[in-house]
């Protein structure tokens, strides 16, 4: 229920500034296990970033996401950051990178 609240409120295209960067906050992962808030946070996040037409983020959050949790030491975390950068490349270049060559690396 939690998940269908933050994502919900992420699905706006303007929130609270303060509400932003609070979520930038609970989004950096630094711990080793996946059932942690601040995983599931990111993964609310990456999903919103992702495949919501509609939400808050700037370039410069999405960028910031992506590169700070590239480093994660969870597989899939990692997969959400290289998704996110994948995105806002697409985005803003209107054709997607050949990403696949630093995928394998990121995965592992």
């Amino acid at each position: 229920m939690r998940r269908k609240a933050l994502r919900s409120l992420l699905s706006h295209a303007t929130v609270d500034d303060l509400f932003i960067r609070e979520v930038l906050r609970r989004s950096f992962v630094t711990s080793r296990e996946l059932k942690t808030s601040n995983c599931r946070f990111f993964e609310i996040v990456a999903d919103v970033l992702c495949n919501v037409e509609t939400h808050p983020f700037k370039f410069a959050h999405a960028i910031i996401l992506g590169v700070s949790n590239l480093c994660s030491q969870l597989v899939s975390i990692r997969q959400h950051a290289f998704d996110i950068l994948d995105m806002v490349h697409t985005n803003n270049q209107g054709q997607s990178i050949d990403l696949a060559v630093y995928e394998c690396m990121i995965r592992t």
